[in-house]
């Protein structure tokens, strides 16, 4: 990149959301939310929110997650039974 011919400054804005529980007892464990933030189907719900491929951490909060009976559930799911469980809760590619 030619910054001289660029007027020789660059901006750069770089925000990083950092998720912790915020009880001794989460609903979900930090496995699971990472592979529910990896699926297809929570992404879609996301872009239902933001409309961008960055999410604020209102946006992360805004996340509509089931029960916590269901999460405990989705725990011990497999990744290919997990995302059919999730396309089946948020109603992705169902009639």
């Amino acid at each position: 990149m030619d910054l001289e011919r660029l007027g020789g400054e660059i901006v750069i804005e770089n925000h990083v959301n950092v998720l912790r529980p915020t009880t001794d007892d989460p609903a979900m464990s930090i496995t699971l939310l990472n592979r529910l933030l990896w699926t297809p189907e929570l992404e879609a719900v996301a872009r239902c929110i933001s409309g961008s491929v960055a999410l604020s951490a209102f946006e992360l909060s805004a996340l509509p997650f089931p029960c916590a009976d269901t999460l405990a559930e989705w725990e011990s799911l497999d990744d290919d039974e997990l995302q059919r469980e999730v396309a089946r809760m948020y109603r992705i590619g169902l009639p």
